[in-house]
């Protein structure tokens, strides 16, 4: 038994992407991918996936987001760990950088990356 999401999960009709929740929370900034040599404390950390390299950039995020992931990948775990809020499988939230984007995280079922 488990959480499956939906096959689509981009919704550009109503400016978001769905994904499921790692860790609650809500917070706002530009969209980053992790090699982005601007990205700077605040600013949201949008990946395919993290590893343990991300770690640096993903101290300076104010909330973090990935393609692909489950609640046990690196990603939502280095979150918890940080309190910061995570949404994963959140698939193309890569297209969202250079967006100014709102992370909200409600639930594991309720997660979705807004710009």
């Amino acid at each position: 038994m488990g959480y499956d999401l939906e096959e689509d999960t981009w919704d550009s009709a109503n400016d978001k992407v769905k994904g499921m929740g790692a860790n609650i929370g809500e917070a706002t900034g530009i969209a980053k991918l992790p090699n982005d040599p601007t990205f700077k404390e605040g600013d949201i950390l949008v990946a395919n996936m993290t590893i343990p390299e991300n770690v640096p950039v993903m101290r300076k995020a104010s909330a973090i987001a990935t393609n692909i992931g489950s609640i046990t990948c690196h990603a939502a775990i280095v979150a918890r760990e940080m309190g910061k809020p995570c949404v994963v499988s959140a698939k193309g939230v890569t297209d969202t950088a250079g967006r100014t984007v709102t992370v909200s995280v409600k639930s594991i079922k309720e997660a979705e990356v807004r710009w």
